[in-house]
């Protein structure tokens, strides 16, 4: 059982729901003062924060309450490339790993029959990092991108050329890097651009993505679910 589901059977009683999902929860400091409200699924999002490395996220203070992965699965920091899924499937690929991101290969994958928004069993960050950890959805990367809340910028970091996305609420800041992508078994646009995949989908062939390069950027592009793009998660 995940930590989500888990921590929200605490609110259950001889099996009635004395909490729904939109419930306000009450928070206290040490001294049992109300702090403030926030409702079921904010609080399990907190909570699942406290659990992991403040170095796996930030919180740009979005009015979501979502907080953002800093590195790209498969990446040991914000600049590092990370692993290159096609869309649907839980299994990343280094660089240099021969996998071919065809459609052939693609075709024989249960990705292939995906015919909706994927769900938590199909999401490769849900699969590789547990918890309340997920991909965006074309929404969150438009939320991300919205330049009510951010500002963003080309920029080089310790050599490696990116998007940086800095919080207009709170200044935090967040770094994408143009990892190139993969289509059969090239890598393409290594440094001159990015592909993110969210978890939505669009029709038998495409999904939304996450694209940027030097001069631009495209919170909800859409691409060939078989090709190789890097992820970033969410929770």
């Amino acid at each position: 059982m995940d930590f989500e589901v888990s921590l929200k059977n605490a609110f259950y009683k001889n099996g009635t729901k004395v909490l729904t999902d939109t419930s306000r929860v009450t928070l206290l400091n040490a001294n049992g003062e109300p702090l403030g409200s926030a409702s079921m699924d904010e609080f399990v999002r907190k909570v699942a924060a406290t659990l992991t490395s403040p170095d796996d996220y930030v919180d740009l203070g979005l009015p979501s309450g979502l907080l953002w992965g800093t590195k790209n699965i498969g990446a040991t920091s914000p600049t590092g490339w990370g692993w290159y899924f096609s869309w649907g499937n839980l299994d990343g690929h280094p660089e240099g790993s021969g996998y071919d991101f065809s459609q052939a290969v693609y075709d024989t994958t249960d990705a292939a029959s995906i015919s909706q928004d994927l769900d938590a069993s199909q999401d490769a960050v849900r699969a590789i990092k547990g918890g309340t950890w997920r991909m965006p959805t074309q929404y969150d990367f438009a939320e991300l991108l919205n330049s009510d809340y951010t500002t963003n910028e080309w920029t080089t970091i310790n050599g490696v050329n990116g998007r940086k996305v800095t919080s207009k609420i709170n200044g935090k800041t967040l770094f994408f890097p143009a990892a190139g992508h993969y289509n059969g078994t090239s890598l393409s646009y290594r440094g001159s651009g990015g592909l993110y995949w969210s978890s939505s989908w669009i029709s038998a062939t495409g999904a939304r993505t996450l694209g940027f390069g030097s001069s631009s950027v495209g919170p909800q592009n859409s691409y060939d679910r078989r090709l190789g793009f890097s992820l970033r998660g969410v929770m």
